[in-house]
């Protein structure tokens, strides 16, 4: 008789596999940052749980590059940036990005971010966190998370 997995063991099997595939493509090599996954306090931009903040920032100073205004160009960036014991930015990469010059304007916001408020931690000690941060550009002139789930015909 045939032995199926639960869904848990192939939940953490799952884990590991893409871990080891992140690791071996570089995505947390050479530096000492851990994925936030696996921090008991996430990195914090503001007061509000979770992305939240730091995605309406990124919102407030993103500015659509007046090449793709014409065309009304929807995609969907994501980056990898690590989040620093000392709250600050650094190590920005485009994991994924349609439109080179969107992938750089989206960047080169991530880049200008200010410290933020409470950094990750494991154990109770600061960590540094390799985060991954997805960010939908909505050509329909959407300008906060709210606007882009309310307009879905946007992506």
């Amino acid at each position: 008789m045939k032995k199926y997995m639960s869904y848990f063991e192939l939940s953490v099997k799952c884990t590991l596999f893409l871990f080891a595939v992140l690791c071996s493509v570089g995505l947390f090599a050479q530096t000492d940052a851990i994925p936030i996954a696996i921090t008991t306090e996430k990195p914090r931009f503001g007061e509000k749980e979770g992305m939240v903040d730091f995605t309406e920032w990124v919102y407030s100073k993103f500015e659509y590059p007046q090449e793709y205004k014409e065309f009304r160009i929807n995609d969907r960036v994501i980056l990898s940036f690590i989040v620093a014991k000392d709250g600050s930015v650094d190590n920005v990469r485009v994991l994924r990005g349609n439109y080179p010059l969107l992938n750089e304007t989206v960047k080169r916001v991530v880049l200008q971010s200010p410290k933020w408020k409470y950094p990750g931690k494991r154990n109770g000690v600061p960590v540094n966190v390799r985060v991954v941060f997805p960010f939908i550009i909505n050509s329909n002139g959407a300008k906060n998370i709210s606007d882009i789930v309310e307009n879905k015909d946007g992506m």
